[in-house]
């Protein structure tokens, strides 16, 4: 059997990255084509895509305007 390796940080930091450009993308969908159903299951989606990106850039343990370069 394998051993669990321990995530890397560069890894947290890529998925965190990548989790943010998705929000990008769905929140500019949201916002071209509004629609009840959507804006509503957006207000849901939202919330879970800010708490993985939270949790990949704590324990990647950066910063987050090095992930999102506000």
């Amino acid at each position: 059997m394998g051993k669990n390796r321990k995530p890397k940080r560069q890894d947290d930091i890529k998925k965190a990255r990548s989790y943010y450009a998705r929000y990008l993308e769905h929140q500019e969908k949201v916002h071209d084509e509004p629609t009840s159903i959507s804006i509503d299951h957006w207000m849901k989606e939202k919330e879970t895509f800010i708490d993985k990106i939270n949790f990949h850039i704590n324990r990647a343990g950066v910063r987050k305007d090095d992930i999102i370069g506000t």
